[in-house]
């Protein structure tokens, strides 16, 4: 097996990649990183401190070869978004702003959809489910629905909890396993619309 192929070696690959990937989005600059690399050195531990040292090392190349080919990634397009705005450059008018898959928001998306709001006024018209969280390595944080109301001023929530895509039995089956989550997701009991056709499964 090649060094380069090993599950340690792809397991901190994705470490660093989901690292990254949250840092830029929280709208941090590279002087927070080194903060971060001097509190794990003062603080003694050498394992954080090896780490997030070595994080640092891939940010500044990743950041380089950015800059060298006069590109941008995803989390830089919704940090120069907010600044465009901010700056007055961007002034189209919108009644409402809608959100779809909002379980997938990040801080950084969530600011570019506040900038948005306070710009025109607008209303926004956010759907999601928190059981189908899953990108949390690409930067959604979670909270950020499960505390929806704390995101916007005078928000109200509508609870969606019938499903027309599966039968009860299925979806109790999933609910069960998916509330074994202590923290993190809501609690709620689901409905469907029919039942299953398999009255007799074998034993």
């Amino acid at each position: 097996i090649k060094l380069d192929d090993s599950d340690e070696i792809n397991s901190l690959r994705k470490l660093i990649e989901t690292f990254i990937n949250k840092f830029k989005s929280m709208g941090y600059k590279v002087q927070k990183l080194d903060e971060f690399v001097r509190d794990a050195k003062v603080k003694g531990n050498n394992r954080e401190y090896f780490l997030l040292s070595l994080i640092k090392r891939v940010y500044d190349e990743y950041e380089n070869c950015l800059k060298e080919d006069n590109y941008i990634d995803f989390n830089d397009m919704i940090l120069n978004s907010i600044d465009i705005i901010k700056k007055n450059l961007y002034n189209k008018k919108y009644e409402y702003i809608i959100v779809d898959e909002y379980q997938d928001i990040s801080l950084s998306r969530l600011n570019l959809l506040n900038v948005l709001k306070k710009m025109c006024n607008a209303k926004i018209v956010a759907v999601g489910d928190d059981w189908q969280s899953i990108y949390g390595y690409s930067s959604a944080d979670v909270n950020l629905i499960v505390d929806y109301n704390k995101s916007f001023d005078h928000p109200k929530k509508i609870n969606i909890n019938t499903t027309y895509r599966n039968s009860q039995e299925l979806v109790d089956i999933a609910s069960k396993f998916i509330q074994k989550n202590e923290k993190g997701q809501l609690k709620k009991k689901i409905k469907s619309e029919y039942k299953s056709s398999y009255i007799n499964p074998p034993k």
